[in-house]
């Protein structure tokens, strides 16, 4: 999906909200239209997942019977676990893992971690589809999906149904008719995510009943079981973060919006969203004080990795770093690489070091693709990729000048590391405005490979000021209350 049809779809969600009386869906007594508005965006921005064959229908069926089976090992296992009073919990997948000195450490949340216990402060790190090997300080790591499956046979026999499904039956149609989904499967996957949403909110509720915290921080809060921790939240008064993973912006739909945003709150939003600096604010900031809620604000608390990163030295001394790499930051879309970007590194080869960083949900097809992209035109021994996909992007910025992207959250990164980028896709544009107002990234959309190197050379002149909104660890202090140093 491209940039204009992007802007159409968010201005349409956002259309809906004043057309429909989206604050009347509810399930169980809960406004659920944060997550119809997500199922919706989803449902048209990747229309496959939800034109399933036979073959996809039978293997969904068959992961239900065996979530079904499973309830009973959930079950035995939920007894073994003993759980002490933790102020502060974590969750999220454990897709967000990196390798970090021979461990898979979660970037965003184990510097937090590590700081909590500095200061003698108990928690938790709650995660689905995890992993199980070299994980980081295992001890404080729980795998939820051991546990999901006992907690879904049980809310089987307890679903809810949607009031007024009248009103949104016709914008489910309305979406049909515009961009050509498919409303029988989009209303089933619908129903199912509000089950898994509803049954992930009991394993969280237990688990709060065990663990007793006055905050529960999550990654990605409109995936299903977050959705469900921020729900359980709600209902126990446990105030819920979701923590900045990429870039947010108008054009996403996620963080932007919410025109009817009720005073008290969406109980399936978190009560605060926790930003790398003030452009990501922004546009959380703009609907909640345009609609007047008083449940959701937003804390500007900086990239714990990128502090945490930069604080430790043993890296450094294990890897040696060329100097002036460019960095280009590639998303899993097509075109790879720009044909005029090809020519700029033929032509720039000797003078800088590129380092072509792939995408942590690139297939190995489109691996594939990058290799034959780069023999053909010649450039394979001029480019780096293995590294640059594997060592932490915040200790790579160390060397940088320059950092391109399409559209992605390292062009804050780069931004808070002093590396200015040079975005290349309206959709970047568009979303990193206060980036390129600030004069922290350059946006070009023309074809010329002159044109870019110039921008790289300015991009090497103009120095920006290192880790700047790193603040993390104070905005913790002052956050959480019960951290005394």
């Amino acid at each position: 999906m491209n940039y204009s049809e992007r802007r159409a779809l968010v201005d349409w969600l956002n259309q809906v909200e004043l057309d429909y009386p989206v604050n009347s869906w509810v399930v169980n007594g809960v406004k659920i239209w944060p997550l119809i508005k997500m199922h919706l965006f989803f449902s048209i921005f990747y229309p496959a997942i939800h034109n399933r064959s036979t073959w996809i229908r039978l293997k969904l069926f068959l992961k239900r019977m065996w979530l079904a089976v499973r309830g009973i090992s959930a079950f035995f296992f939920r007894l073994q676990l003993k759980f002490l009073k933790a102020p502060v919990v974590f969750a999220g997948a454990g897709a967000h893992r990196v390798t970090y000195q021979d461990f898979r450490f979660n970037r965003y949340f184990d510097p937090m971690l590590d700081f909590l216990e500095e200061n003698q402060v108990r928690s938790y790190l709650f995660e689905y589809q995890g992993e199980s090997s070299n994980v980081y300080k295992p001890g404080r790591v729980v795998e939820l999906e051991k546990l999901f499956p006992y907690f879904y046979c049980r809310s089987f026999f307890h679903r809810g149904v949607i009031q007024n499904k009248e009103s949104l039956d016709k914008v489910i149609f309305a979406a049909s008719e515009k961009w050509g989904i498919s409303v029988p499967e989009v209303e089933k996957s619908l129903k199912e995510r509000v089950d898994q949403v509803f049954a992930w909110s009991n394993l969280f509720h237990w688990i709060f009943s065990k663990t007793q915290p006055e905050y529960s921080v999550g990654l990605c809060y409109y995936k299903d079981q977050m959705l469900g921790m921020n729900l359980a939240c709600s209902r126990l008064g446990i105030k819920s973060v979701d923590m900045q993973h990429g870039l947010s912006g108008d054009l996403h739909a996620a963080y932007s919006g919410f025109n009817r945003a009720p005073d008290i709150g969406y109980e399936l939003l978190p009560d605060i969203f926790w930003t790398w600096d003030a452009g990501s604010s922004t546009c959380i900031n703009n609907w909640i004080s345009r609609t007047g809620t008083r449940f959701h604000k937003v804390v500007q608390g900086g990239n714990p990795w990128i502090e945490y990163l930069m604080s430790d030295p043993a890296l450094e001394r294990a890897v040696k770093l060329p100097e002036d790499i460019i960095v280009y930051a590639l998303q899993p879309v097509y075109p790879i690489i720009e044909d005029h970007i090809m020519v700029a590194i033929k032509k720039t080869a000797g003078k800088y070091n590129w380092w072509l960083r792939l995408h942590p949900r690139s297939s190995q097809a489109f691996r594939d693709d990058l290799e034959r992209l780069l023999l053909q035109h010649e450039i394979f021994d001029k480019v780096e990729v293995a590294l640059a996909t594997s060592l932490p992007l915040p200790f790579i910025f160390k060397n940088t000048v320059a950092h391109i992207s399409k559209f992605s959250g390292t062009i804050i990164e780069a931004s808070i590391c002093g590396v200015i980028s040079i975005i290349v896709d309206e959709l970047g544009v568009e979303s990193s405005q206060d980036q390129i107002e600030s004069g922290k990234a350059f946006s070009y959309l023309g074809d010329d490979a002159d044109a870019v190197i110039s921008l790289i050379e300015a991009c090497s002149e103009k120095c920006l000021s290192k880790l700047s909104n790193v603040t993390y660890k104070d905005v913790m202090r002052g956050e959480f209350q019960f951290i005394k140093t």
